[in-house]
């Protein structure tokens, strides 16, 4: 009887290892991906910010070479 107690007891011990285990691999693979995500979306802000100076570029230049023809 002592020695189904004692594989019982393992077993729950087994699982709970396992259980946060994954808990553990989980929670790094959510970090490592909210960290990613971040980065995509800071690189996104500087594209977005590069564009938004190159639009006003040509909305000058554009200006120009309409005043420049009329």
């Amino acid at each position: 009887m002592n020695s189904s107690k004692n594989s019982s007891s393992n077993n729950n011990n087994n699982s709970m290892q396992d259980y946060y285990i994954k808990r553990q691999k989980n929670n790094e693979a959510a970090k490592t991906s909210r960290l990613k995500k971040k980065e995509q979306e800071m690189e996104i802000a500087k594209k977005k910010q590069k564009l938004e100076i190159t639009y006003v570029k040509l909305q000058k230049q554009i200006n120009r070479m309409q005043s420049v023809r009329a």
